[in-house]
């Protein structure tokens, strides 16, 4: 008889945690791509984590003036792996930059909606100039703060008015961005009821000169996230992996948009 309830409480913890398993994980958000162009990812952010674990790709910052800007240890350098390189831009090129809205979008209710975001660009070559939270400024910032909301993207698509993509943001290299690397913070002031969280992601951008291409070869990234030529990218939910091309809703005008680097006009300037 022992045995039989053994088996059976054993039985029960195993459905449990199935059932939990199946449940997506209010997690929080990331830039999935720094370069997004032709429906391919070209940049990414430093210490790029290829089997896209949450604890490896969010930095949460505590509202204090001296709290590290980057991840320490994983953002907090130039760190790319040659299968995950940084942006390539010439100045006053555009940039479209991907993020998934992972449950802070469409979820959450009564929670408002999920904040704004900024992006932040060191001028110098070659040098971070942003390492606190205090050097994150107007000063520094490209642009006015955006909503997280796009107005159009969700994981699963399912919801009214929206279709099954990632959120999008763009930014635009300083017209007289000098040629090298620069560092780059998006900072997400993601808000709660009564208060909000602060994230980052830390990236560069390889300013390039007059004679240099971005280019549109792909870099060599893991099998684990190519099958055959498609790229595939996971966003948090498990071991589900999707593919821009095919798993996610795009229409000609949309399209047209990246390529004008106009995309996401419904997000709102704050």
């Amino acid at each position: 008889m022992f045995a039989t309830i053994t088996s059976s409480l054993t039985a029960i913890a195993v459905a449990a945690v199935l059932a939990l398993a199946a449940i997506p994980a209010h997690a929080h958000s990331w830039l999935e791509c720094t370069d997004f162009r032709d429906g391919q990812c070209h940049g990414w952010q430093r210490g790029w984590d290829e089997l896209h674990q949450d604890l490896l790709m969010t930095h949460r910052i505590i509202n204090q003036n001296n709290d590290p800007a980057c991840f320490p240890g994983r953002q907090d350098q130039p760190n790319y792996a040659a299968s995950f390189p940084m942006a390539r831009a010439h100045p006053g090129q555009t940039l479209v930059f991907t993020y998934m809205e992972r449950s802070h979008v469409v979820s959450g209710t009564p929670e408002p909606k999920p904040g704004n975001y900024s992006v932040h660009w060191s001028s110098p070559v070659d040098q971070d100039t942003i390492h606190t939270r205090s050097d994150l400024s107007s000063t520094n910032r490209l642009g006015n703060s955006i909503a997280f909301d796009d107005g159009g993207c969700s994981d699963l698509g399912t919801e009214p008015g929206r279709v099954k993509r990632p959120c999008w943001g763009r930014l635009t290299v300083p017209a007289d961005a000098a040629p090298g690397r620069h560092q780059v913070v998006w900072w997400w002031k993601y808000a709660l009821s009564n208060d909000y969280e602060e994230f980052t992601s830390c990236f560069d951008v390889q300013v390039l000169r007059d004679d240099e291409e971005p280019g549109n070869a792909l870099p060599p990234n893991e099998a684990a996230r190519w099958i055959g030529n498609t790229p595939r990218f996971n966003p948090g939910y498990g071991n589900v992996w999707y593919d821009y091309a095919k798993d996610y809703s795009y229409t000609d005008e949309f399209r047209q948009q990246v390529a004008a680097g106009t995309v996401a006009p419904q997000q709102r300037i704050n």
